[in-house]
């Protein structure tokens, strides 16, 4: 006969029974963090899209290129943030609790 015996109980400290056990101001602070993370990756993404994107719109009614320089600047946009969004996200998970 099988008997499934029951699994010991997480060590204190392992992070895996004492997630809620943080007090209010610390549960606060990593609030803050998370949405001062999206906030900064808001920005990150955004910032290139725009002056990238309206860059290329502008050098292609300027030089009659349409849409390459457009999606061009998009493509180049969408690198370069994503590679920022990456490296923000690394250097917040080392610092995270």
């Amino acid at each position: 006969m099988n008997t499934l015996s029951p699994l010991p109980a997480p060590e204190k400290g392992s992070g895996i029974s004492d997630q809620g056990s943080g007090s209010p101001k610390s549960n606060s602070n990593n609030l803050l963090q998370g949405i001062g993370l999206v906030w900064e990756l808001g920005w990150i993404i955004a910032v290139p899209v725009v002056i990238l994107g309206f860059g290329g719109a502008w050098l292609d009614k300027k030089w009659g290129t349409a849409p390459w320089l457009v999606l061009a600047g998009f493509a180049i946009s969408f690198i370069l943030s994503l590679a920022a969004a990456i490296q923000r996200v690394k250097e917040y998970l080392k610092t995270a609790p």
